[in-house]
């Protein structure tokens, strides 16, 4: 088997570029506003809404039971 010294230095070009993206897409996403939009309260507040109606008619998780005849 031949080592190709070029296949190597362009995995390793695809892997730094790769990185990179991954490092800008962090920072991108920890320069973002601090507090949470409109619409993420409304999502949040409607799925704590759902989830406690959920609650009241089922009962909690582990009180759920399978009924047999």
């Amino acid at each position: 088997m031949w080592y190709d010294p070029e296949i190597g230095r362009s995995r390793r070009a695809e892997l730094d570029r790769e990185i990179e993206s991954l490092r800008m897409e962090r920072q991108l996403a920890a320069s973002g506003p601090t507090h949470a939009g409109v619409v993420d309260r409304v999502r949040r507040r409607t799925g704590t809404a759902l989830i406690a109606a959920g609650r009241a008619l089922g009962g909690e998780v582990g009180s759920l039971r399978t009924w047999s005849a």
